[in-house]
C-alpha cells in the first residue's frame, strides 16, 4: 500500500485521491457500474516495474522462502536494480550476494540473514528512486512512430 501510494499513484495525487476520483461522481451503484473510466495509457516500463517491485515486496515480507520462489524473481532482479540509484559495481554485488545466499543449501541462519540483510537493501533502493511518470506520453508515440517510418522506407 506505502509503495503503491507513494511510488506508483503519485502523480494521481496518490493511491487514495486515485480512488476516490474513480468513484467520485456516481451517485447509485448502477451509476458506479456503468460509468466509463478516463483512458490512459500506462508505459510499458511503468507496468513492469509495478509487476516486478510488487512480486519482490511479497517475497521480500514472506515468513519463509522455499527455493522455487527464487524462480519467481530471478529474473526480475537485474531489472530492479537497474531501477535503484546504486553504483553498478553495488547492483552486481547485490545480485551475486543474492545467487549465493540461494546457492547454499540447506540454507544456514547466515545465509538466510545475508538474503533478508540484501533484499532489504534493494528495497530501500527502489524506494528511494524516482517515481517515474506512469504514462506513455503523445511524444513518444510520435517519435515511436517516426522510426517506423523511417524504417519502411
Amino acid at each position: 500500500m506505502v509503495f503503491a501510494h507513494f511510488k506508483w499513484f503519485k502523480h494521481e495525487g496518490g493511491l487514495f485521491h486515485f480512488v476516490h476520483s474513480r468513484f467520485r461522481d456516481a451517485k447509485s451503484i448502477q451509476q458506479l457500474i456503468s460509468c466509463k473510466p478516463r483512458q490512459s495509457i500506462l508505459s510499458k516500463e511503468h507496468i513492469v516495474t509495478v509487476m516486478f517491485v510488487g512480486n519482490f515486496i511479497g517475497i521480500v515480507c514472506a515468513r519463509s522462502l522455499h527455493y522455487q520462489f527464487y524462480s519467481w524473481y530471478f529474473y526480475s532482479l537485474p531489472f530492479l536494480l537497474w531501477r535503484t540509484q546504486f553504483p553498478t559495481v553495488v547492483r552486481i554485488i547485490l545480485f551475486v550476494i543474492v545467487e549465493l545466499c540461494w546457492n547454499v543449501y540447506p540454507s544456514t541462519s547466515y545465509s538466510s540473514l545475508l538474503l533478508l540483510f540484501a533484499h532489504l537493501f534493494i528495497l530501500f533502493g527502489l524506494w528511494s528512486s524516482p517515481a517515474e511518470y506512469p504514462y506513455a506520453d503523445k511524444k513518444e508515440k510520435a517519435d515511436r512512430d517516426s522510426k517506423e517510418s523511417g524504417k519502411a522506407m
